[in-house]
Order: C-alpha cells, then structure tokens, then sequence
C-alpha cells in the first residue's frame, strides 16, 4: 500500500457512528461518513480515477444484509463525481487480520490489473 488515509480518529462519536454503520445496519450514514472522507480526499488534494470497495466475506454479507464498503464507496463517487469501475474485486480466501493486510492485498490485485499508484481509504483510523 503506497498510501493509506483515514478521514478521522476512531473515538467517541465517530467510534459510535462506525459500530451502528457496520454492526446495527444504520445504512442512512453512508452519506454523512462518505463526506468525512471527501472532505479529506479534497483538503490533502488527492484525485481517483475510480472508487472500489473491499470485497465483504460471503459469510459477513449473508450476516449483515449489505457491503458497507460498497455503500461508503457509492456514496464518495457520487460527491466526487467519479465513475464506478469496470470491474470489482473478489475475495479469494478468508481475511484474518486488520492490520492493512486487506488493503494491502486489495491494492496489489489492483496494481496487478493496471491501475497505477493506489491510495487506501477508510472513515476512521486507531490511533496508537
């Protein structure tokens, strides 16, 4: 991963936000959490030629009813004004570990087919 930016720390409000998004299908944040990251994405000047999401495990998705990736992603194009992308990742096996390791593999899947540089997103980030 050459770049990795979170638009907040994961505490307090935001912490609560994120756990109702992903765990209590509070879908209607996408929107306001997608403009967290947008308003990052434009104050660092970072561009994208396209938005995608970090493919869900089957498992997950049959649990939750929806790809909150997928949602955040939707939501940034559409305040980007960016197009959604030809073709979309695919899990290939379980993910054991958040430590980057998924961004990483997902970034170097993307490298693989072409994409040039690649920059992770996410809403919020642990400090330590």
């Amino acid at each position: 991963m050459a770049r990795l930016r979170s638009a907040v720390a994961y505490e307090g409000p935001i912490e609560h936000a994120v756990h109702r998004f992903k765990y209590e299908g509070w879908r209607r944040l996408a929107g306001p959490l997608a403009q967290l990251v947008a308003e990052r994405l434009v104050v660092e000047g970072l561009a994208a030629r396209c938005v995608v999401a970090v493919p869900l495990h089957p498992d997950r998705l049959h649990e939750r009813g929806f790809n909150q990736a997928e949602l955040l992603a939707g939501e940034l194009r559409r305040r980007l004004a960016i197009f959604e992308p030809v073709g979309k990742l695919v899990r290939t096996r379980d993910d054991v570990a958040t430590t980057g390791a998924t961004l990483d593999a997902c970034a170097g899947a993307l490298r693989a087919a072409g994409s040039g540089p690649v920059t992770g997103v996410s809403v919020a980030r642990v400090n330590v």
